[in-house]
């Protein structure tokens, strides 16, 4: 199991634990090759999880709104949320590591859609006088 911290300033392992300084790379490379993910409720890492498949696990960050707001549409998806850590959450924890379920989530592609109404909505550039060009 790897843990990332902005704290951590080598790699260090304690039991079934490696603890890895933040690097990009290295994230990226575990969060392809594991198997879930718990994470605080931003926007980004719970949306990657989401889309590549992996079971994931939310702990908002305290007194951060965004947060908030992201834990209770992940939570209404079926996405396992607490905001705080006791003995109680550490056995959901520990049974979400054992037994939790990827929540499957139908992304489909709208980039066509997207950029027709780009057009729709944008209205066509004026004529270029002869003597001027264009200013890009």
């Amino acid at each position: 199991m790897a843990y990332f911290s902005r704290y951590a300033t080598q790699t260090e392992t304690i039991r079934n634990v490696v603890i890895r300084p933040v690097n990009n790379h290295d994230f990226v490379r575990s969060l392809i090759t594991c198997e879930g993910i718990l994470t605080g409720a931003g926007f980004e890492t719970p949306a990657e999880a989401l889309f590549l498949g992996k079971k994931l696990f939310c702990i908002p960050i305290k007194g951060q709104y965004e947060q908030q707001c992201n834990a209770a549409a992940l939570k209404q998806m079926g996405v396992p949320v607490v905001h705080k850590i006791d003995n109680f959450t550490l056995s959901w924890i520990t049974d979400w590591v054992c037994e939790g379920k990827n929540i499957r989530v139908d992304f489909p592609d709208q980039t066509e859609k997207i950029v027709a109404g780009i057009f729709e909505k944008t209205p066509a550039a004026p004529a270029l006088i002869p003597h001027m060009q264009a200013p890009f």
